[in-house]
């Protein structure tokens, strides 16, 4: 493909609440070969903004068989997470939110309202787009010439261009609506199952079918192998002698993919095989925070089972703010009873408490409560779970809330 950046454009990492907009979208590739020539590729879809600030980017990239959606990016910042999703497999994989990519790595995800990070940046004025008044910016990066225009209302990149010494891309959207979208294009629609991302990668941009586990590498077979839930491929492989810890994608280890995607039998002959439960991903991740946040009870039983640590480093979210989010009742039973730090905070100052009252769910608070949540903890915007609840409107959950801050 031409169009290797369609990944993270548009995907922000602002939380960019109380401005939604629905979009299509349009990038074009131009790349020059050493013989004249003149390759272009397009890439077209649509992106969504709700008013809580998630974002939906639907792609349909020129070389997939078929019609429709080839892939569909969610974005939730305060989830911390993004999810790709594969209509045609119906498959999807979950990402922590991007927090560590730079400015110049992604000048597509510059905040409109600060300072492009290019060098002899050019201010270009004001001009309409789209019905949107737009100011425009021209700088170099690395050894390109980017010219992009931003919409203080939206928000937004409306329209960016980079030009480089043999290729050039335009991305922009067009057909701009300020309105709501559909909540439901923000769900994982019912039916789909979690798989890892050199799977998806492998079924979607290299036209589908089967992810080919006899031409790769060992270390990336068994990793493979545990994320689809080959377990004759996974034993083969131990009795091979490949490493049990031996790490793929994102550095997770077969441990990790089989937690992710709920293959408990596989989790079960790694752990058996001498697996290292607390071993970290490249977001921080452990294999009980994979299960914890996808519902794996009985994954998340079996390594508590075997040592499966609860702490997490300081500023990430731990494996009970995940099952609290995805109102996994067990599993927060489960890490409470095993010692989970019931007051942690995230790099917002988040605790499970908060997410529970955000999310809605009662016995989760309840649960929470009588562990010894603190109802008095603030995240870094200065609200207490009660004032997250009543902004939310879960009226049941500001009653329990507000009976716990009268006991104290």
């Amino acid at each position: 493909m031409l169009c290797n950046n369609w990944g993270p454009q548009i995907l922000t990492q602002t939380i960019t609440t109380g401005r939604p907009f629905q979009a299509r979208y349009e990038q074009i590739c131009r790349m020059r070969t050493p013989n004249g020539e003149v390759l272009q590729e397009m890439i077209v879809g649509a992106v969504f903004r709700d008013n809580d600030g998630r974002l939906r980017k639907e792609l349909r990239l020129p070389d997939a068989p078929g019609e429709g959606i080839t892939l569909a990016f969610l974005a939730d910042p305060l989830n911390e997470s993004i999810y790709i999703l594969d209509p045609q497999s119906r498959t999807f994989v979950r990402e922590r939110f991007p927090t560590t990519l730079s400015d110049t790595d992604h000048p597509s995800l510059v905040p409109a309202n600060k300072d492009f990070s290019v060098v002899d940046d050019e201010h270009l004025g004001v001009q309409e787009l789209e019905g949107l008044l737009c100011h425009g910016h021209r700088g170099r990066l690395n050894d390109a010439v980017v010219e992009f225009w931003y919409s203080d209302e939206l928000i937004e990149i409306v329209l960016e261009k980079r030009t480089g010494r043999d290729e050039d891309t335009t991305l922009r959207l067009f057909e701009i609506r300020r309105v709501e979208p559909d909540g439901e294009l923000f769900n994982i629609p019912p039916g789909y199952t979690a798989m890892n991302e050199a799977q998806l990668d492998a079924a979607s941009v290299r036209g589908g079918g089967e992810v080919p586990f006899e031409s790769e590498e060992g270390e990336s077979f068994l990793s493979r192998a545990a994320a689809s839930g080959d377990l004759k491929a996974v034993r083969s492989q131990l009795a091979e002698g490949v490493d049990v810890d031996s790490k793929g994608y994102r550095n997770e280890t077969p441990l990790m993919a089989a937690a992710e995607c709920g293959h408990y039998a596989i989790v079960e002959e790694l752990l058996r095989a001498g697996a290292s439960v607390d071993l970290r991903s490249n977001t921080g991740s452990t294999a009980l925070m994979f299960a914890s946040m996808n519902g794996h009870t009985e994954i998340v039983r079996a390594l508590l089972a075997h040592g499966a640590s609860t702490d997490m480093e300081e500023g990430r979210q731990t494996a009970l703010m995940f099952a609290t989010q995805s109102g996994s009742l067990e599993i927060v039973k489960l890490l409470l009873a095993a010692g989970a730090d019931v007051n942690a905070k995230e790099s917002h100052h988040m605790t499970a408490l908060m997410w529970a009252a955000e999310r809605g769910h009662i016995e989760i608070v309840q649960a929470l409560l009588a562990a010894g949540a603190d109802v008095h903890a603030k995240n870094i915007d200065g609200y207490t779970a009660l004032d997250i609840a009543r902004l939310v409107n879960q009226t049941k959950i500001v009653s329990l809330l507000e009976a716990a801050d009268s006991s104290d």
